[in-house]
């Protein structure tokens, strides 16, 4: 089978804040691309929509970047989210560019 992926994934593993309207969940970064990332938040089900767009926030270890960027929920089954960038600002990119 074929590699689809546009974007290499890293295994990036860091505590991030899931924020929709008033709503804040506290997750684990499993995984993330240029395109997307996978979280793990323990009950994440009953407290996120799918319909509603997500800022996810999370810092770089050692120093005092933080990466903040607007994302679709694509799925949430469990304590399993799976997100899709919508918008992350130019220094952002860079950061992340640089963790690969």
């Amino acid at each position: 089978m074929a590699e689809r992926r546009r974007f290499s994934r890293i295994i990036y593993q860091v505590p991030a804040t899931i924020t929709q309207g008033q709503r804040a969940v506290s997750a684990s970064i499993q995984d993330l691309s240029l395109q997307g990332l996978l979280l793990k938040a323990q009950g994440a089900d009953a407290q996120l929509s799918l319909e509603e767009t997500a800022i996810i926030q999370f810092s770089l270890p050692d120093s005092d970047v933080s990466i903040e960027l607007a994302a679709n929920l694509i799925s949430v089954e469990g304590d399993v989210i799976r997100a899709q960038i919508d918008h992350i600002d130019i220094e952002s990119i860079g950061h992340l560019k640089a963790l690969g």
